[in-house]
């Protein structure tokens, strides 16, 4: 993943059309937990929120949820708690409103560790 990440970041900036939009929110969704381990974090920044902006407009409610706990996430470790706080909290929401359980554990968790 270390050699090609910045390849795959490069992806990520060039979806076109309905396929191309699931395929970022999936490659945003598997690199989260790289990008959080190894940074750079402003590059995790970049692609979660594209991925929730995508997921928003082709109305992937779950995927949305994922990519905002992850935006979330990023920014807790940046140390923008109040931005990361909004952030879980829309997950949460997200995730309540789907009756996704799982989801809205994580998202409840790291939004009271944020100061939610």
């Amino acid at each position: 993943m270390r050699t090609e990440y910045l390849n795959l970041i490069a992806c990520a900036h060039h979806p076109t059309g309905r396929t191309q939009s699931t395929h970022l929110i999936a490659l945003a969704n598997a690199m989260a937990a790289y990008l959080r381990q190894q940074g750079p974090w402003d590059q995790a920044v970049i692609l979660h929120h594209a991925a929730a902006t995508t997921a928003h407009h082709t109305k992937n409610r779950l995927g949305e949820a994922g990519a905002l706990w992850d935006l979330g996430g990023v920014r807790q470790l940046m140390g923008d708690y109040a931005g990361a706080t909004d952030l879980l909290g829309q997950a949460l929401e997200q995730f309540r409103a789907l009756d996704n359980r799982l989801g809205e554990a994580g998202a409840c968790g790291a939004w009271v560790v944020c100061g939610g």
